[in-house]
């Protein structure tokens, strides 16, 4: 409330309390001098009223729900990253996955060959002995034969 050009904390019936100083003693430029300190003091006052109260608490309860949604949208934000990303990670290790199984499967093949290889070159190499071992038997049988 604006009281001779001052915000007042409450309301003040400058009226009736003109009459009651009047009615106590006072003269009226007496009467009118105190109301007019007692207003100018309420003005300069920092005294908050209920509508004071209740408007900061409105305020605050708009930055509060303001804040609340930004973090609430910012989380959601984060929450879609991170599935993304995940997503992407999971992507990753499957086609990671599928890389070995095929390298795997590959020197497993290599492997099979290298095995069958080493088979062929084993049984020739066993052929290649034991007609060496029949020939120098032979050798000795003709050598032994020749010598008696």
């Amino acid at each position: 409330m604006e009281i001779n050009g001052h915000n007042a904390p409450y309301a003040l019936d400058t009226l009736a309390s003109f009459d009651a100083l009047v009615a106590t003693g006072f003269s009226e430029d007496q009467a009118r001098g105190m109301l007019d300190v007692f207003q100018k003091q309420s003005a300069a006052a920092e005294v908050a009223t209920k509508i004071d109260i209740e408007r900061v608490r409105a305020e605050l309860t708009r930055d509060i729900e303001s804040v609340k949604a930004d973090l609430e949208a910012k989380i959601e934000s984060l929450r879609a990253d991170l599935e993304a990303k995940i997503e992407s990670v999971r992507a990753d290790l499957e086609v990671t996955k599928a890389e070995l199984k095929s390298d795997i499967e590959s020197v497993r093949a290599e492997l099979k060959k290298d095995i069958a290889d080493t088979k062929v070159w084993l049984s020739g190499m066993i052929f290649a002995a034991v007609g060496l071992l029949a020939a120098f038997m032979a050798f000795l049988r003709f050598f032994t034969a020749s010598a008696s």
